[in-house]
């Protein structure tokens, strides 16, 4: 729905003010519309004057907020675990995932007791999908060693197979 008073066609660097390409909102009963390039423009200039200290800042503050871990109780947990994944136990290459008992706090947030243990993106997202389930992952193993076993065996047969009419 666009906004009452605006006529423009472009934005002030030139980039064509379409449906696609704007964003409109109220703030504080005025109209504001954006051309979202400049936006990108912006928001990616921010980024490189800042550099990595804005990432790590932001990385710092997220998980003080939602997990209630400072950034000193953060690096205890990394040189506690090795700089590594607390179950696959390779060492980290990005910023790990924090892994928390779903079940003890509601919503997005955690009370800071919960946190378990830091975790490679991999790892986080299988126990996430299996529903931090002993019994569940316990199933899936069996399910992985069960075709494993019969893959190797359809494969050693092959093998014999091949080498008989070769």
């Amino acid at each position: 729905m666009p906004l009452k008073g605006f006529r423009k066609s472009h934005c002030l660097r030139g980039h064509q003010l379409s449906a696609e390409n704007t964003l409109e909102y109220t703030k504080d009963g005025y109209a504001v519309r954006h051309c979202k390039e400049c936006l990108k423009i912006r928001s990616k200039n921010y980024i490189l004057a800042r550099g990595d200290r804005n990432k790590e800042y932001h990385r710092n503050q997220h998980r003080k907020r939602t997990f209630k871990l400072s950034p000193q109780l953060f690096e205890e947990k990394m040189k506690e675990q090795g700089r590594a994944c607390a179950v696959c136990c390779e060492e980290f290459v990005a910023s790990p995932n924090i892994d928390h008992d779903r079940s003890c706090c509601s919503g997005k947030k955690s009370c800071g007791n919960c946190v378990r243990g830091l975790l490679c993106w991999r790892c986080n997202t299988v126990l996430g999908k299996m529903l931090d389930s002993p019994a569940l992952l316990r199933k899936a193993a069996d399910y992985i060693e069960k075709w494993g076993e019969v893959y190797v065996s359809r494969t050693a047969s092959n093998v014999v197979g091949e080498a008989q009419t070769g």
